[in-house]
């Protein structure tokens, strides 16, 4: 095995998780902001907005 397909294939191994997990506290967070109907939840909104970041650009990354 080449060692550029070797490590693409490490990186995918550590991206798919960090994904699930992102994707996981991006519905976490929404559920916590709709849960105090988005009352005093400054720390919850920039997290929503950070992973709305992340998504955006994991979707048009090539």
């Amino acid at each position: 095995m080449e060692t550029s397909n070797l490590i693409n294939v490490f990186a995918e191994i550590i991206t798919i998780p960090v994904i699930v997990v992102t994707i996981a506290v991006f519905f976490f967070n929404l559920y916590i902001l709709i849960k105090n109907k988005f009352k005093s939840v400054s720390i919850n909104i920039l997290s929503f907005c950070v992973h709305l970041l992340c998504f955006v650009t994991m979707f048009f990354a090539e």
